[in-house]
């Protein structure tokens, strides 16, 4: 083996940074679940359903494409519960020359991972997160003197440079934002979209087992499970959105309709989160919608 790829639980996306020169005939994957990171807060039993399925189906999608996945589930009996004895054991049987990580979302995680080349005595290759459209770096040269740190300038820096929605150098219609017209109240008789629903496969009841199994003292119940778990889902409820709720989405964002928690809110965050989707192609569509 010559290099180790390590993708995190909310790196689920074959264009990451550190799979960009992945060689299938030298290199190998690593991705663990581990116990702690779902009994470090309490989290809702749907959300730790969600992030292991995910998890799951995406190194099916790596295997499918050919490459060589060391998955770790949470009740492997050799499940070592942290990065760095799963990382010796597998030095140990297998060997590596390098590992290739993509930066790490959580502070934490990306203190760790940087003394990880001390720990283990390999080198370590700690690429720029690619998904995000501004890296830290950008950001804090952006920043730099100024009084406050206020989102709506930042977003239109952005806005700017990637030329969203933008007109010789200024917004289309003249204005930044619409806030003020997205304050509307919603009637008691509207008719809301069915909200997506996902096909609950083999691997995501095995998951909802595990979870009850594991996690009973956790809040929430796993029932109704309908989140999307794999990408093709993912864009599925991304166009769905684009479809049945984009149109209304900024009249009623503010809106509360007793029984209807969906509304025109497009419920995609979650696949932002963890690279089922990206930034740019849900602009990308938003942009071909309008």
């Amino acid at each position: 083996m010559r290099n180790l790829c390590i993708i995190f639980p909310d790196q689920l996306n074959p264009d990451f940074s550190s799979l960009l020169d992945y060689d299938k005939e030298l290199d190998e994957i690593l991705m663990c679940e581990f116990k702690k990171d779902f009994t470090n807060l309490n989290h809702h039993k749907k959300k730790i359903v969600y992030q292991l399925s995910c998890m799951r189906h995406f190194q099916s999608d790596l295997t499918e494409r050919g490459c060589r996945v060391n998955y770790v589930k949470l009740d492997d009996s050799n499940n070592h519960g942290d990065f760095i004895p799963e990382l010796l054991a597998l030095k140990r049987a297998k060997g590596f020359e390098q590992l290739i990580v993509t930066e790490p979302s959580s502070y934490d995680e990306l203190s760790s991972v940087k003394r990880w080349g001390d720990q283990l005595e390999v080198s370590v290759d700690i690429r720029k997160n690619n998904l995000f459209m501004c890296d830290k770096e950008e950001f804090e040269t952006w920043s730099m003197g100024r009084k406050e740190l206020r989102l709506e300038y930042f977003y239109r820096t952005l806005r700017k440079k990637f030329n969203i929605l933008m007109e010789n150098e200024k917004p289309i219609c003249g204005t930044w934002n619409f806030d003020k017209n997205n304050r509307k109240s919603l009637n008691v008789n509207s008719t809301v979209p069915e909200q997506y629903s996902s096909f609950v496969d083999d691997v995501t009841l095995e998951v909802i087992e595990l979870v009850n199994r594991e996690f009973n003292d956790h809040f929430g119940t796993t029932d109704q499970f309908e989140f999307a778990v794999n990408r093709i889902q993912a864009l599925t409820a991304l166009e769905k959105f684009m479809q049945e709720r984009l149109d209304r989405f900024g009249d009623y964002q503010d809106a509360m309709l007793s029984g209807e928690p969906w509304l025109f809110h497009s419920h995609l965050s979650m696949y932002l989160n963890n690279g089922l989707l990206t930034p740019r192609e849900c602009i990308d569509d938003a942009e071909n919608e309008s």
